[in-house]
């Protein structure tokens, strides 16, 4: 772990005051920008007044203390429209998070009023605040934070901070881990290029050599040829240099001398 992120780690951990959350705080500019919720025109709407309230104070307080370590908090650019989600970036790395009311699911009847009426299924807002950490993290650390009977979210931002700390760097080890597999794999492709390109030069080189071959082949052929007009039918000289320039064009060691 990078000294630096350690030593937030260290002071988050030795703290012995909580981080208090008043219940007016002024609200965290990101807070400020996101919508009022709407109750739906049909449903069930998936907040509680008083649950959507302390969301707010508690992601006010939160966003400003990560602020003050030297983080930011922005908008989920996947979930622009969802104001549950949100990214947290410290020392490069970032960690989506959602933050909202747990919903519970409940079997509503069918209506025995109604002729055609089936029973569905409807998810009602409890009221309880759940704070998840959405990277997918390939290490056993916690990720999630939910009230207790005994102990409000409120209360447990030191907790959430801590774990925010460590979520950070599980995520630089993985992504450390990805770029050294990235480079492994550029190697291995550079490598792989080289020999390929190796064998190309090797293939046409030989195919160099077959066609040089050849070529001295024909012209060895042609000189053998005129040789044998000149005995048997007397070729004019003007044939025998025409066709002796053509041997000597093909033959590509007299060309190369």
């Amino acid at each position: 772990m990078p000294e630096p992120l350690a030593a937030l780690l260290r002071a988050e951990r030795a703290a012995r005051e909580p981080i208090a959350v008043p219940n007016s705080p002024k609200p965290h500019l990101l807070v400020e920008a996101w919508p009022r919720p709407q109750k739906p025109s049909y449903g069930v709407p998936w907040f509680t007044g008083e649950g959507e309230s302390r969301r707010r104070r508690i992601a006010s307080i939160l966003f400003r203390e990560i602020e003050r370590r030297g983080g930011t908090v922005s908008a989920s650019k996947e979930h622009e429209r969802d104001t549950h989600r949100f990214n947290i970036t410290l020392f490069n790395e970032t960690i989506e998070v959602s933050f909202r009311e747990r919903l519970t699911m409940v079997k509503v009847p069918p209506d025995p009023r109604r002729s055609y009426s089936y029973g569905t299924t409807e998810y009602h807002p409890t009221g309880l605040l759940r704070l998840r950490f959405e990277n997918y993290l390939d290490v056993p650390i916690r990720r999630e934070w939910n009230n207790r009977e005994t102990k409000r979210l409120e209360a447990r931002l030191s907790e959430i901070l801590i774990g925010l700390y460590i979520a950070v760097e599980a995520e630089r080890l993985r992504n450390e881990r990805f770029r050294e597999e990235r480079r492994r794999e550029a190697e291995a492709g550079r490598r792989r290029w080289e020999r390929e390109e190796r064998e190309r030069r090797d293939r046409e080189a030989v195919q160099a050599l077959l066609t040089e071959v050849n070529a001295w082949d024909d012209a060895r052929r042609i000189r053998g040829y005129v040789a044998v007009r000149k005995e048997s039918d007397g070729a004019s000289p003007d044939w025998i240099n025409w066709a002796l320039s053509v041997a000597d064009r093909l033959d590509p060691a007299k060309n190369k001398i």
